[in-house]
């Protein structure tokens, strides 16, 4: 199948966002980590393409580039208030449908404040790995999270044969500027510094 064409839907603060849609049938929208989403790329993952095939069977698949990230532009307000502006953009250039949610990582945090916000809008919501605060874990808990991070950015890469010491860089070149400087710090490169904490791997988390 062919990657499905790239939309833009420009926020209420003048960010476009990114995003298209797949397949027939009740929204669900995919809000993935913010600063390790690109649309254009995600496509040519193996995985990730048949996952959206298969969902696109039975729902109209919707995948967002938040701002900052992948094919979005740029901006400098990066807060959970402003990745909300950015699904509701998108939302509202599909006509506001009652939306199902899966939210992954970071992305999970964008969807509980969506689902609170507006429920009335949320048909169902599903959490993937969803973040806790970092300050509130414990050192085994914390140094989980960091080989958690790893085995994510890894697992993601990897289908792609890119060395995942590169990967960033990669990842990074068609993205924003400001976040390709962010990506290229050798910290983060590294995996040294996490400021936020991942529950357990297979912990799935289902809002109805």
């Amino acid at each position: 199948m062919d990657a499905p064409p790239i939309h833009y839907a420009r926020t209420d603060d003048g960010v476009n966002i990114a995003y298209w849609t797949l397949g027939e049938g009740p929204a669900l929208v995919v809000i993935n980590n913010p600063g390790q989403s690109h649309t254009a790329i995600e496509w040519e993952l193996p995985s990730r393409r048949c996952a959206y095939e298969m969902l696109a069977a039975d729902f109209t698949v919707v995948r967002f580039d938040p701002r900052s990230s992948g094919l979005s532009d740029d901006s400098e307000d990066l807060t959970l208030t402003a990745f909300c502006r950015d699904f509701d953009a998108v939302a509202l250039a599909l006509g506001n449908p009652v939306v199902s949610v899966i939210g992954y990582w970071i992305g999970s945090l964008v969807a509980a404040a969506v689902a609170g916000r507006v429920p009335g809008k949320i048909r169902s919501f599903v959490a993937l790995h969803p973040i806790l605060s970092y300050g509130a874990m414990t050192e085994p808990m914390r140094a989980m999270g960091t080989r958690a991070a790893h085995d994510m950015w890894r697992g993601f890469m990897d289908p792609t044969g890119v060395d995942p010491s590169e990967s960033l860089d990669r990842f990074g070149e068609p993205s924003p500027s400001r976040l390709r400087q962010h990506a290229r710090r050798p910290q983060l490169r590294q995996r040294r510094r996490i400021q936020a904490q991942v529950l357990p791997q297979d912990l799935v988390c289902v809002f109805r």
